[in-house]
């Protein structure tokens, strides 16, 4: 995948390899006063499409801005459910340190993935969810090891901010600079080529149970003996299907400048 390749991402592992703003695969386009909650503000933002979201970034002369998308209500239940981690690494691939938000799956019984459109809460609802879901954020540093866990509320340059237009959707700033109060930053200027990391955990399925006898229903030996097969009727929810598999996205990344020119709006 030349996404891997432009930072010799090896079986996930960052090799120190220099990146050039030629190999990126990403451009950060310059947007003054970053972005808004209105979902214009991303109008001409060109995305890179991995697994079930899509990733784009903005920049300004002081935070870079990075939007995790879902392509469909399916990845966004997911991607509220699991949460995700987005690591910044520098000109020689190095990573320099992550800002990681956790999913929180709601009280009460386990809930299952919109069969579609109809299916899902409205927007406002969801982000609404959403901001009560993620009440902290934690700062990793390079090797993953948790360096700070805050709250949301508390503010600061590094920031996860969840915005709703057709799907809820993330975005993380992070300074370009480093602050003295901060202990991730991009470490660039304008114009110069970085490296970002995106990752998803593994979706943990959860156990589910017999309803008539309230034991599982996954063929354990601890299941009761008639209890119903994994996809029999009234046993698994409808349109719950496999999980996806977990997003491991890693490229270069162009920051922009003032001097680029307007890029043709998208669809977005």
């Amino acid at each position: 995948m030349r996404k891997n390749e432009a930072l010799g991402v090896v079986a996930g592992v960052v090799l120190a390899l220099p990146v050039s703003a030629a190999g990126a695969d990403l451009e950060s386009r310059w947007h003054a006063g970053g972005v808004t909650s209105d979902p214009r503000s991303w109008l001409g933002v060109p995305f890179e499409s991995e697994g079930g979201l899509e990733i784009g970034a903005v920049n300004d002369a002081a935070h870079l801005y990075i939007c995790l998308y879902p392509r469909t209500a399916r990845d966004q239940f997911y991607l509220l459910r699991s949460g995700a981690t987005v690591w910044m690494l520098d000109a020689h691939g190095d990573r320099r340190g992550a800002v990681r938000f956790r999913g929180s799956p709601p009280a009460g019984s386990p809930p299952r993935p919109p069969e579609g459109p109809r299916d899902a809460p409205d927007p406002r609802e969801l982000r609404e969810r959403a901001d009560e879901a993620l009440p902290e954020l934690d700062i990793l540093d390079a090797d993953g090891d948790v360096i700070e866990t805050r709250s949301r509320a508390a503010g600061g340059d590094v920031e996860v901010r969840v915005e709703a237009s057709e799907l809820v959707y993330y975005v993380v700033r992070i300074p370009l600079a480093a602050r003295e109060k901060e202990a991730l930053a991009a470490g660039a200027e304008p114009g110069a080529t970085i490296g970002i990391g995106v990752e998803t955990p593994r979706f943990e399925r959860p156990i589910r149970r017999d309803r008539r006898r309230g034991g599982p229903a996954d063929g354990s030996p601890d299941a009761p003996p008639d209890a119903p097969e994994e996809g029999a009727a009234g046993e698994q929810p409808a349109g719950e299907g496999s999980p996806p598999e977990p997003v491991r996205f890693w490229t270069a990344l162009v920051l922009g400048t003032p001097e680029e020119l307007p890029g043709v709006p998208s669809a977005r």
